[in-house]
């Protein structure tokens, strides 16, 4: 294996920037030495490591980062060395383009599908991934806390109540519906963001986890947690409404407002749009880094963040039946495509559902985004990847049957998805009774740059919330 990987060019373009990172970095003084020798030793362990172990995650996803840290880390340079820098950047996006490749190798693809050749496109967006990813084993890595065993107890006791209860049987039961949303609860202040006006909209979310749950009163305790917050864009009072769940780490409004394609929403399609804000980030956050927490291997907190960002969303749901009565669709992206495609099992007045790249079955999902000691630690604690399934089945929409049309659903995923593997979106499209799907040929933070998604979501839409008049009929 090594000998092929040697003729990899791929593997030779990382070992050389890293290289070049290194001695340019040493000829500086000590300050710019470390800043320059991180991004060019994670490029090298990159390279190096690739000859001896190919195909592991974490390889590719240092090298990517390195990439990533290199263009970012060059720009200062420009100020004092132009021609140093522009060297540099090349090879920090060369790279990151290597790193993308190399990974692309070992992405599954669902059968019957035909990937074309990735390209330097198709490398650059896995390599964003990449690098993204390996920020983020860094930011909040699965299991970090150490606490499996702890975990493990109360995944005992959580599928034993769970049993009992019949929720595993029946997950919806496991999600009450809440009361309704009054005008008089919400709280309401103008903000700008990203260049658009928009309503920060709050009110007392009410959300209890289900009474003897293991983790509830921990729970109860994450104080920030317990005021929803919510993005309005309001236009026409007659405009169906478009419900935006954001992914894990979002929830702000900068990423929010850009991640989605407001433009194409608000003015092209006029829409109302809200962009609910999940327990755990941005003004709900616990700990510095949005999204910390939510996600992170403690399957009590993961199942009461999701349970409760459902709850929230129905909330939202009522007020808007109430004050604006109208179509209403969800549309979202990664861990918000799971929480649209759960939406779409628990409430029959939604009109349209678009989960994009979305994450379906979170027990496979952090065991394959978890470090191999990591694992170990947990199975050594009786914490097993099997166990957390059957655990999360109560908050997972593959448990739960969409309550809208099969012609009213629709997915998207993309084929060289390092965030969320191909396979788990089609598990959902499966589970949707193969209903439309698009694939496209990316990664998963860069869908919103390909045509044909963009194409795929305003089609959609179109069909489900606009009026016939409206759709040029």
């Amino acid at each position: 294996m090594i000998y092929e990987y040697m003729r990899r060019p791929e593997v030779w373009v990382l070992l050389i920037a890293g290289v070049a990172w290194i001695v340019t970095a040493a000829d500086q003084s000590l300050p710019v030495l470390v800043l320059g020798a991180i991004p060019g030793a994670l490029m090298l362990v990159g390279g190096a490591g690739t000859l001896m172990f190919p195909g592991e995650r974490g390889l590719t996803r240092s090298a990517g980062l390195g990439g990533l840290l290199g263009l970012l880390m060059a720009v200062p340079v420009l100020l004092a060395a132009t021609g140093t820098a522009i060297w540099l950047a090349i090879l920090a996006v060369a790279a990151l383009v290597a790193a993308g490749l190399l990974r692309i190798n070992h992405i599954a693809v669902p059968e019957k599908i035909e990937p074309p050749a990735p390209g330097v496109r198709g490398g650059a967006e896995v390599g964003l991934d990449e690098a993204v990813l390996g920020l983020t084993s860094l930011l909040m890595p699965p299991f970090a806390s150490g606490e499996q065993a702890r975990i493990a107890t109360e995944l005992e006791h959580a599928l034993a109540l769970f049993e009992r209860r019949g929720w595993l049987d029946d997950p919806s039961g496991y999600h009450p519906a809440p009361p309704a949303l009054e005008e008089g609860q919400i709280q309401s202040s103008r903000a700008r963001s990203a260049g658009w006006d928009f309503e920060a909209m709050r009110f007392d979310s009410g959300f209890t986890p289900q009474e003897d749950t293991p983790g509830r009163d921990r729970y109860l305790g994450y104080t920030p947690c317990r005021e929803a917050h919510a993005w309005a864009m309001r236009g026409a009072s007659d405009a169906p409404w478009l419900i935006c769940m954001h992914g894990l780490g979002m929830g702000v409004p900068w990423i929010d407002l850009k991640v989605f394609p407001v433009s194409l929403l608000r003015e092209e399609l006029g829409f109302n749009l809200l962009f609910p804000v999940m327990p755990m980030h941005c003004p709900r956050r616990r700990f510095p880094v949005s999204g910390n927490g939510f996600l992170v291997g403690d399957v009590m907190d993961t199942i009461n963040a999701v349970s409760q960002a459902i709850w929230d969303v129905r909330r939202w749901l009522s007020w808007l039946r109430a004050t604006e009565p109208g179509p209403t669709g969800v549309f979202g992206v990664s861990m918000g495509g799971y929480a649209a495609a759960l939406l779409a099992g628990l409430e029959d007045d939604i009109q349209c559902a678009i989960p994009g790249v979305p994450a379906t079955d979170i027990a496979s999902l952090l065991w394959w985004h978890s470090s191999t000691a990591a694992i170990d630690a947990s199975a050594r604690k009786g914490l097993t990847l099997r166990r957390a399934a059957r655990a999360y089945r109560v908050i997972s929409p593959l448990g739960v049957t969409p309550l809208l049309p099969k012609a009213k659903r629709h997915i998207f995923g993309g084929i060289w998805d390092s965030f969320v593997p191909a396979s788990e979106v089609h598990k959902l499209w499966a589970h949707w009774e193969q209903c439309d799907m698009l694939w496209y040929p990316g990664a998963h933070l860069t869908g919103g740059t390909h045509e044909d998604v963009r194409g795929f979501v305003t089609a959609a839409l179109r069909q489900d919330l606009l009026p016939a008049a409206d759709q040029g009929d």
